[in-house]
């Protein structure tokens, strides 16, 4: 059995090779939409993404600092929860209107008798 001795901290780089093909560590902004990292995580096959800060200086010669990994799974869930809570929001303020309405109507009929 032959373990392959290549270190991680090569993966660390704008770009590697990997079984003799240049790759190049796919990244995003915390400010990315979540449709689109999750498109891109879909289209690429991988459940993890690293976020990177912009880089504002150029003194870090294009580095980039990690604040964060977004995982497939979380995407999901937090778009289930905004949809969920706009849901829930629509439903409350139609029934709020509803009961205004009935409210108005009620109001109406006094008026008029």
């Amino acid at each position: 059995m032959q373990i392959n001795t290549c270190q991680i901290s090569s993966c660390f780089t704008r770009g590697f090779q990997h079984r003799g093909v240049e790759r190049g560590i796919l990244t995003c902004f915390p400010d990315t939409d979540l449709t689109i990292a999750k498109e891109l995580m879909e289209a690429k096959g991988i459940k993890q993404l690293p976020v990177v800060a912009r880089c504002r200086e150029t003194i870090n010669y294009g580095k980039r600092r990690l604040v964060g990994l977004l995982n497939y799974d979380a995407i999901e869930r937090c778009l289930r929860s905004c949809i969920n809570a706009i849901l829930l929001c629509k439903k409350e303020y139609t029934n709020d209107n509803h009961m205004q309405n009935e409210n108005n109507s009620s109001e109406m009929k006094l008026l008029t008798s």
